[in-house]
Order: structure tokens, then sequence, then C-alpha cells
């Protein structure tokens, strides 16, 4: 099954936090010999295929002798015109990297890594569009530079997954971006699950929600964009029979509703995941598109595409 694409800053500073010297100079860095391995980097080069970097850092790699396009896909954020020599496979764009960044989720891939600079990893935070940061720190102090995150007021609580040590003084530092609490907007659903596990795996992997709560088998929660479903199997108190016998159990029309940029495609991909659909065709309306499909459970969720 197809798992949510995760944005990863994968990314060396200094021990006093800087990327870069003020003119963009990494000799702190490439001075240094590279380990066999290359600090992990040739592992997490295979678990990506989609490289996110601004401007400035693009031109630079270019001056060191990077090459882009040649394998994977690249996409360049700037303000301005692309260049004209730009290679295929380079991607330049200039839109609202919210968006940008959920349509690239939707689509089947690998993880994306967002290479750098300052400036694009803060607006990125400012998003809520990063996952996870793995950071290296290099054991040399270069006293100033461009800092890993562009400097403004900012809270952003992360959870330590794992700390990994080298021989030659490098320490790495892997984190995952908690993400804010659901707003006081926030819509529950309760579905009936039979089984939860299955139902946790199908929401999360197809359909992009995030755990939020693991009490299975009887229960779980997952959410996504100020929806919560709560996910009652066998065992939850939310799925115990009525007062007359009567059991609460899968099924019905009343439905979840989510939004989607290409319905066509997000179709073709769940079909092949195997999931079952409730209608052979998409229907289309005044309003937009749409099609209805299964949980595991047998319970609805509408996939809807707005008119243009």
């Amino acid at each position: 099954m197809t798992t949510r694409r995760k944005v990863i800053v994968h990314i060396a500073t200094s021990a006093d936090g800087y990327i870069a010297r003020p003119d963009g100079d990494l000799d702190w860095l490439t001075s240094r010999p590279a380990p066999k391995g290359f600090y992990g980097m040739n592992a997490f080069m295979k678990s990506i295929d989609t490289t996110l970097l601004g401007r400035k850092t693009y031109e630079v790699s270019l001056r060191m002798g990077a090459k882009f396009g040649s394998k994977g896909r690249t996409i360049v954020f700037s303000r301005h015109a692309p260049p004209a020599d730009a290679p295929p496979g380079v991607e330049f764009v200039n839109g609202d990297i919210g968006p940008f960044v959920s349509r690239l989720r939707e689509q089947p891939g690998k993880d994306l890594w967002l290479m750098g600079g300052g400036d694009l990893i803060a607006s990125f935070l400012d998003e809520q569009a990063i996952d996870e940061f793995v950071i290296s720190v290099v054991p040399v102090l270069i006293g100033d530079g461009i800092p890993l995150i562009a400097r403004r007021h900012r809270h952003v609580p992360l959870d330590l997954r794992s700390v990994e040590r080298f021989e030659d003084g490098l320490v790495q530092l892997h984190y995952r971006v908690q993400k804010e609490k659901m707003p006081m907007s926030t819509v529950s659903v309760r579905y009936m699950i039979d089984d939860v596990p299955e139902a946790m795996r199908f929401y999360t992997t197809l359909l992009g929600f995030e755990l939020e709560k693991d009490a299975s088998p009887a229960f779980a929660s997952v959410v996504k964009d100020g929806v919560r479903l709560l996910l009652s199997g066998e065992g939850s108190s939310g799925k115990r029979a009525l007062p007359d016998g009567r059991r609460q159990v899968p099924g019905g029309w009343n439905r979840v509703h989510l939004e989607v940029t290409d319905l066509a495609a997000e179709v073709a991909r769940l079909r092949a995941a195997g999931v079952s659909f409730r209608m052979d065709d998409i229907v289309t309306g005044p309003g937009g598109a749409q099609i209805i499909l299964d949980d595991p459970s047998g319970n609805p969720v509408e996939l809807f595409q707005p008119r243009r």
C-alpha cells in the first residue's frame, strides 16, 4: 500500500548552528574526509525521489559541481523566472508552499528531501509542511553565517527519535516535528469498525490521515484537516449494543467527504491498491466530481474534486 510521503530536512550544521558562512562558503564542511556511507546519506538517498530547494541553494550547489535532473525530480522554489539552461527534470515553482506540498504528498512516490536553505526551511515550517529533521552537527565553530532556519519568532516542539555519534566527532540528531493540536473547530465522526488495525493502515497509508491515538484492537483515532475519525471496534464503548439489543454495525451512506486535486489520479491509485468502490465511474455535477469508496469495514468515504 502507498504510504504518506514525508518531507524531511537532512542537513549539516556547524556546532554553533550555521549551514554556511555568510558568503555561502562550505569549506568547514567539504574539507572533512567523508567516511564510508557518508554519515548515512547514501542510505537516505535511496529513500527519496524528489529534492526540494531554494534558488540560492540550487545555484551554490551547481557551482560546487552538483548534478540535478539526472536522477529523480528536483523542484526549485524561486520568485524569479527559471534560467534558460535549466536541465530536464528540474522544475521551478513560485506558488504557495502549503497547497503545493499537499499535492506532492497525494502523488505516489518516495519521501521528499527538503535540502535548504534556511529561508525555505523557515517557510516550510510556517506552513507546517515538515515532518522530520536529520541534523548532522559538525564539531566546528565558524562564528557567523547562514542559520539553519531564518531568524524570526517561532515555537516548534520536536520529538527526538535517535542520536548517532560518529568516530570523527560528528553527531547526527533525528527529530520528528510535533504537529499542532487539532483546533477547537475539529469535527469528530465515529465509524463502526470490524478490524481497527486494518482501518488504521487504510486511513493513514491510503487517504493521508495521521494517527492520533492507538488503543487497538478496540479503538483508534486518525486526523486530517480538521476532521477526526473515531474508529470504534469490538470492545470499545462506542460500538457497544444499544439498550434495545440492536448492534451498531458499519455501513450506510452518511460519509466523510475528502477534497482532492486530481480525482481521476486518486481513483487510479486507490484501485491499484485494491480499494473497493461503490460505483464504477466518477459522477459529475454542478459543483464538481465525486466517487464513493468503502473502507475495509464497509464504511463509505467520498472523494470530491471541486469544479474550478
